[in-house]
């Protein structure tokens, strides 16, 4: 066996590391593939004894004392170690299992603690090998030591290649969509161009590939985000490893999706889907196989939705969950599984709860909820842990407000603006911060309505309208920014409405059912395009009855009624279609404003 291009490439970045290297630096490498690592342990070995040095090397043989027979060796590094500046590497992604992985978030988050003592004391070059697919837990574990590394690389078998020219289909160790050390970090973009026309097609190409799209995908590029995931996903049909093959679909239906090409998105999720299910067939039982097929069923799940196919997201919500559930039993309370637990009954709550299915939704938001606040209370607060938290919080008060529940509705959409509110002081002003804080703005606002506190809620509406227009400035007039926007005028014309501003009303009103109007011409004839110009026909029909404009409100809301009676011969199972129908012919009889 011997390195592939990629895989010198790879080494080529260690080793520079590491020549440079005056004192204490950290080099964190990912890795499954013990051929490839052993590779460089062997070539770094030769290095330093040829500089009359050695290369210190720990192997845990056991997790039982494996934080506390490393930290020894950090506080003991020897004199002479310090003065020939030899690397301690250190081993730790052999071992499987529960106690595996819990020693190693120990010894993470102990070296965390420490990490003064290992730039102080330490005074050299620390190698640390980790499984694949272990970036964002170290990430999340271990922040602060994460933030003073040199570099951390994830290596997979296309760093490696047999001398016969015979390449066999391993998948590589990495999860189907590899998180990125920051997703609005526009430099991910920059790299991206400057190494997509090399010609490569080796992993590291690939993951540059991919933290490009999910950057653009952040940040509102989205037209890149399309551009970008349609290259990647060409460089990876010319190579022969299937997982590259899924991992880039994936990339590519979320920029479709965040596109408005819902079908174009669909029919990718769906290849992805036939191609996971073959890679699990041909790695039975391996654990990140599955945790992959999850990912993607979940995806699956969530563009079946958009397009009003209930019952195929039902299904794909079902097994994604039955996977992670499996998966925790045999893995454990790691924070990754526990996190994609989470997340897996998420999707399958919102399912339940757009199939009317509130008792199940209930059900699988509260233990989502419930390990939100176990994975903060045991790793504590990060970027993620607190997003995830008030995902569910909001998740929680949505099902808890439909089923008429307005304390506990208003007590968790409280505690989410409060969260979000902390992140955007700790983060920032990022997109995601900012559009997450708008969401949970929308939510307090709404809750304030129910109690009278109109003034509270005109103040949370203006507020979350205030920031959606900040990101229309920064991102552009995409669809996913639009859309947002809308949600945040239809607020804010309904509380002035109550608060009997009519003018201001109808001129929220109008703004959004202008911009409803352009989604549709871009998103074409899609369920959502047409129920949102639907909704957003009958608020502004509405409020010029109010006003009397009655010739302006009859045409509006003659449109609707069109609208919803298309929908009535599409969609005849739906309930809400005849209530509506109902409610806007009674609208249209009134002969002026009506009472």
């Amino acid at each position: 066996m011997k390195l592939s291009d990629s895989g010198e490439e790879a080494w080529s970045g260690i080793r520079h590391r590491l020549d440079w290297s005056e004192g204490f630096s950290l080099i964190f490498i990912f890795s499954s593939v013990p051929a490839v690592t052993e590779i460089f342990r062997e070539r770094l070995n030769r290095i330093y004894q040829s500089r009359v040095s050695r290369m210190e090397c720990m192997t845990p043989d056991s997790p039982a004392d494996l934080a506390e027979q490393i930290m020894r060796r950090v506080r003991e590094s020897s004199s002479l170690n310090v003065m020939i500046s030899a690397p301690l590497w250190i081993e730790l992604s052999r071992g499987r299992g529960e106690d595996w992985d819990l020693a190693r978030a120990n010894l993470l988050q102990r070296l965390n603690e420490h990490r003064e003592l290992l730039r102080n004391h330490l005074r050299r070059p620390v190698v640390l090998i980790l499984p694949g697919g272990f970036r964002r837990q170290t990430m999340d574990l271990a922040p602060d030591l994460w933030a003073i590394r040199e570099i951390g690389i994830e290596i997979g078998p296309s760093e490696l290649v047999q001398e016969e020219n015979i390449s066999p289909q391993i998948p590589f160790p990495a999860s189907i969509i590899p998180e990125t050390d920051a997703a609005h970090d526009a430099s991910l973009i920059e790299e991206w161009n400057r190494v997509r026309n090399s010609g490569n097609t080796g992993y590291e190409i690939l993951l540059a590939g991919w933290r490009a799209t999910q950057a653009a995908i952040a940040l509102g590029r989205l037209e890149e985000a399309y551009e970008f995931a349609s290259d990647i996903l060409k460089k990876s049909r010319t190579s022969r490893e299937m997982l590259s093959q899924s991992i880039s679909l994936n990339y590519f239906g979320r920029a479709a999706e965040a596109l408005g090409k819902l079908e174009e998105a669909k029919n990718a999720y769906a290849e992805s889907l036939r191609v996971m299910r073959v890679l699990n067939e041909n790695f039975a039982g391996d654990t990140r196989m599955l945790r992959d097929l999850s990912v993607v069923l979940n995806d699956s799940a969530r563009i079946s939705e958009t397009l009003e196919n209930l019952e195929e997201a039902e299904a794909a919500c079902s097994e994604s969950l039955r996977i992670m559930r499996a998966l925790k039993k045999k893995l454990g309370d790691n924070p990754q599984t526990l996190r994609d637990l989470g997340n897996a009954l998420d999707h399958s709550g919102r399912i339940s709860e757009s199939l009317g299915k509130l008792d199940a939704a209930e059900t699988a938001y509260s233990e989502a909820l419930e390990i939100r606040r176990a994975l903060i209370y045991k790793f504590g607060e990060n970027a993620q842990t607190m997003r995830d938290l008030s995902v569910s919080l909001d998740n929680s008060g949505r099902i808890s407000e439909t089923k008429g529940e307005f304390e506990e509705a208003e007590a968790a959409y409280s505690e989410s603006l409060r969260v979000r509110r902390a992140s955007r002081e700790k983060q920032g002003g990022s997109p995601q911060v900012l559009r997450d804080l708008s969401v949970a703005l929308n939510n307090f606002g709404r809750a304030s309505e129910w109690f009278g506190k109109f003034d509270e809620a005109r103040s949370s509406y203006s507020e979350s309208l205030r920031i959606m227009r900040e990101l229309g400035e920064t991102l552009g007039d995409n669809p996913l920014v639009l859309r947002d926007l809308c949600i945040a005028l239809d607020n804010f014309g309904r509380i002035s409405e109550s608060l009997g501003k009519l003018d201001e009303a109808e001129t929220a009103y109008s703004e959004c059912l202008r911009i409803r109007r352009k989604l549709k011409e871009e998103l074409g004839d899609s369920f959502g395009a047409l129920r949102d110009l639907a909704i957003g026909l009958e608020h502004l029909g509405s409020i010029d009855q109010k006003l009397g404009k009655i010739e302006e409100a009859k045409s509006c809301l003659e449109e609707a009624l069109h609208l919803w009676k298309r929908f009535e011969i599409a969609f005849p199972e739906k309930e809400e279609v005849a209530a509506n129908i109902a409610r806007i012919g009674d609208k249209l009889a009134l002969p002026g404003p009506p009472q």
